[in-house]
């Protein structure tokens, strides 16, 4: 009797498996396309995205199947646009139930004052606000090429595809 071994074929078939599998539920890599994020992330940067960061995302539905985890102030998160179907990259301010205000130029969230742009360069756009339940927050880094909640309102943590991880 002859031992053939694995066939390439075989191999071939569950190593791209194994990269579906990777790619639709667990890490994507992307480059950044906006200048919303700068000075963290600029124009033409990698980075990489744990898609099961809050839990496990349905592919093309972006809706949980199971979840583990909620965006946290501070995390880079990845969306879709409330705008449009495009992906879109912002960080996470506020989360559910945080008591927030952006007046000039300071972003205050929970008492916590932080300076968001220079005073002159940005106006009031959120007064006294409370994040819903289900929802965050999002900003850009570069508030004044940031298309973010301050036009779009608050997201659902359903639209969240994942968190950045690295860059």
């Amino acid at each position: 009797m002859k031992n053939r071994g694995i066939s390439p074929g075989i191999v071939i078939l569950t190593a791209l498996l194994v990269f579906i599998v990777i790619k639709l539920f667990i890490l994507d890599i992307m480059i950044v396309r906006g200048q919303s994020m700068k000075p963290t992330l600029n124009p033409g940067d990698l980075i990489v995205i744990d898609k099961c960061a809050y839990g496990i995302v349905i592919p093309l539905k972006n809706r949980y199947l199971f979840r583990w985890g909620r965006p946290r102030r501070g995390d880079i998160v990845l969306l879709l646009s409330p705008e449009n179907t495009t992906v879109i990259v912002k960080r996470c301010v506020a989360i559910e139930g945080d008591f927030f205000d952006i007046r000039n130029g300071y972003l205050e969230v929970d008492g916590n004052r932080y300076l968001y742009a220079h005073p002159d360069g940005i106006t009031k756009t959120f007064t006294e606000s409370v994040v819903p339940g289900d929802s965050i927050m999002v900003l850009g880094d570069n508030p004044m090429q940031s298309v973010d909640s301050r036009m779009f309102g608050f997201v659902p943590v359903s639209d969240i595809i994942g968190r950045v991880i690295g860059l």
